[in-house]
């Protein structure tokens, strides 16, 4: 059967929550309450949504709400609350999807806990910053981390487990001096500010596996623009054996991707491109970033711009559902 791209419901959902103490129980019930009124916009409030806001306000009633507000206000400007009926798809998420996030959901680690996997250092974002205004950067990532969010939910509706203990692994293989520049730190760091806002207390650990010796330098400059919450979060090793070592302590081998060491391959494919995108050293090409371009503006519509090629389909793509898991790059969260 067709495999389609999950789809975020925008009513309350009865999903399993954390284990929590009698207290936070209660603040939860009472920050449900505080913001019943946005369900008038088709705003989620039911307990998976709240407690991950309360949480990522450290159990702070009138600061979690003030996030939430915050959140709800962002995810409208967006257009993401019922994005299938309010956005242009074929723009943000169709057209540019084998270039935008490379990277997908390997399985279920040692804790059963949702593993992402995103090629950072084959991202090339700062050259995608410089090429595409900053509203259509916030789109495609926005897109990309409601797709992300309903995948999430999907499996905690299928496995009845709790998916706020998720772990992100970003390898950073391919990272160069191009990332060093003050500008592309700001820039990164109010994307990361939009997915924490997006989809927060997600992660409970954030591994950055093969890191360049010239991550040292940006890391010094980028960690004091991240929340401390998230800032915990990160491990990080350089190296293929500390790297390995690191992913073999909380995921099994089977879901390890070859090229890493680990068993698994799609199609043969040691880099499972299918999966995760293109290990390519190329960026996105010309054309590609044009069409999205125009499609933004207005000047072009899908029936008339030329579709990615059935290659680059193949090898880049991140809309392919393996192993029961929706293939997308997954985000940082608080």
């Amino acid at each position: 059967p067709t495999v389609g791209p999950p789809i975020l419901s925008h009513n309350n959902l009865d999903l399993p929550l954390p284990e929590m103490s009698e207290s936070e129980r209660r603040g939860l019930q009472e920050l449900m309450a505080r913001v019943e009124d946005l369900r008038a916009r088709d705003l989620r409030t039911d307990g998976a949504t709240m407690i991950r806001f309360l949480r990522a306000r450290k159990g702070n009633l009138d600061a979690a709400e003030a996030y939430f507000r915050k959140a709800c206000e962002a995810r409208e400007k967006l257009g993401v609350v019922r994005m299938e009926r309010d956005m242009d798809l074929a723009t943000y998420e169709r057209i540019f999807a084998p270039w935008w996030t490379r990277g997908g959901i390997l399985g279920v680690g040692k804790q059963g806990q949702i593993i992402g996997f995103e090629r950072f250092g084959r991202s090339y974002f700062p050259e995608l910053m410089h090429a595409l205004p900053w509203d259509v950067l916030c789109k495609l990532d926005a897109v990309h981390l409601t797709r992300t969010l309903a995948a999430f939910e999907e499996h905690a509706m299928r496995s009845g487990r709790w998916f706020g203990g998720s772990i992100l692994v970003l390898d950073l293989e391919g990272l160069g001096w191009e990332y060093c520049t003050a500008k592309v730190c700001r820039t990164y760091a109010k994307l990361v500010e939009q997915r924490d806002m997006l989809l927060p207390n997600t992660l409970q650990h954030i591994l950055v596996i093969r890191s360049p010796k010239v991550f040292s330098m940006i890391w010094n400059a980028f960690q004091h623009l991240l929340d401390p919450v998230v800032r915990e979060k990160v491990e990080i090793v350089s190296g293929h054996d500390a790297s390995l070592a690191v992913l073999r302590k909380h995921m099994d081998n089977r879901i390890i991707p070859a090229h890493l060491g680990g068993q698994m391959k799609i199609n043969g494919d040691p880099f499972c491109s299918l999966l995760l995108g293109s290990p390519s050293k190329e960026p996105p090409p010309q054309e590609a970033i044009k069409r999205l371009l125009d499609m933004a503006a207005g000047r072009l519509s899908e029936g008339d711009a030329a579709t990615p090629t059935e290659s680059a389909r193949s090898s880049s793509s991140s809309h392919l559902a393996v192993g029961g898991y929706f293939g997308l790059g997954c985000c940082f969260g608080r």
